[in-house]
């Protein structure tokens, strides 16, 4: 009977979920035959499989995902290999991976490999790598990591992994030679076979100089990553090129490998504003490193833009918060998981992999961080 004390209506009483039994009843069929067309495991005729399936959707036994993957063979879901939701960069990559398979109808699976080191020892100083468990030391490969054994299982139709590193391929090799889709998105290297997107980091540096230079700006200084990490060398490139083309001389003191991180922004940029020809505007591979710098020039007593014209290179959200908001390259981190994830969409649904790396072009977003020179 209803309840509607205090004026409350009560709840309908909750269906009760159908189990095995009932399917078994529904179809005339053996719990066993049942089971083994639920898990796919063992030997049942397509008939009879097709006959549970239809029993299970009518009954609401399963979601009708469940039911189709069960029919297809894919769960419509995507895998994402990341070390950890450590900073912005990180976050956007994530959000423009889950943004490019909501898209498509797929859900995301995100896999966080720093459990993985948690629980095994500590990678050889100089090495970095996603899956540590597995990683190669001194010519062996030790045993698969957590996270490594969870993608082979086949709980994901495909995967992405965020900069995996050399010491990550044989784990990397193991999860491709499973035929698994799989697209690696900004690999230190590339690896044979495998599917690779990068940013185009030649056009990032060449974009955002020229952008300085049209702006008046002369003593322009530039901070990459290590050059030896996938195309990373190819940014500094770019902004020489650019400075060429207006003549400007390059003054090696101001185009270097420093880093991504807010430490090395700073102190590249601290470094910088000591010259006794400083720079009046740097560009930086990443929006962690731009705000680096932009903290060093405030502590030295320095403006932004005044002063010292900055821009990132990812666009995350930091880069709209922060004040002065950062020019960076658009939707640097979120765009180039999108792309990734569209690749991997593809080779899912059968087309060809691609032979070489994919590089994404984007534009400037320009902000309040650059102006005209002094």
């Amino acid at each position: 009977m209803a309840d509607d004390r205090d004026g409350v209506p009560a709840l309908a009483p909750r269906r009760a979920r159908p189990n095995i039994d009932d399917i078994a009843t529904r179809t005339g069929l053996h719990k066993s035959t049942v089971s083994r067309a639920v898990s796919g495991k063992g030997r049942v005729s397509p008939a009879t499989r097709a006959r549970v399936l239809a029993a299970l959707d009518e009954a609401g036994f399963v979601p009708s995902r469940l039911a189709a993957s069960l029919r297809t063979g894919r769960t419509g879901l995507l895998g994402l290999v990341i070390d950890g939701p450590y900073d912005p960069i990180r976050l956007a990559t994530m959000q423009g991976a889950l943004d490019a398979a909501t898209r498509a109808g797929y859900g995301m699976v995100v896999y966080m490999t720093a459990h993985d080191q948690a629980t095994t020892a500590a990678p050889a100083p100089g090495t970095s790598a996603l899956f540590l468990a597995g990683a190669a030391r001194d010519g062996a490969v030790e045993l698969p990591s957590p996270t490594a054994d969870l993608i082979a299982q086949g709980w994901v139709d495909g995967a992405l992994v965020l900069w995996p590193s050399r010491a990550d391929e044989p784990l990397v090799r193991r999860i491709h030679d499973l035929d698994l889709p799989l697209v690696l998105i900004e690999p230190e290297a590339v690896m044979d076979g495998v599917p690779a997107v990068y940013a185009d980091a030649y056009h990032d540096g060449y974009l955002s100089a020229r952008y300085l230079l049209d702006l008046g700006h002369r003593r322009i200084a530039a901070c990459g990553h290590p050059a030896e990490w996938g195309v990373e060398g190819a940014y500094l490139d770019g902004y020489r090129a650019a400075l060429a083309e207006d003549g400007v001389p390059h003054d090696p003191a101001l185009g270097l490998a420093g880093g991504w991180s807010y430490e090395a922004g700073y102190e590249t940029a601290a470094r910088w504003l000591g010259l006794s020809d400083p720079p009046t505007s740097a560009l930086f591979r990443s929006d962690m490193a731009a705000l680096g710098a932009m903290a060093a020039a405030r502590d030295l007593g320095r403006r932004v833009p005044e002063d010292l014209a900055v821009i990132g290179g990812d666009d995350t959200q930091m880069a709209r918060w922060i004040k002065p908001t950062l020019t960076a390259p658009r939707e640097r981190r979120s765009g180039l998981a999108r792309a990734a994830t569209d690749v991997l969409l593809a080779l899912i649904a059968g087309q060809a992999a691609p032979t070489d790396p994919v590089l994404v072009r984007t534009d400037l977003v320009v902000r309040q961080s650059t102006g005209l020179p002094r």
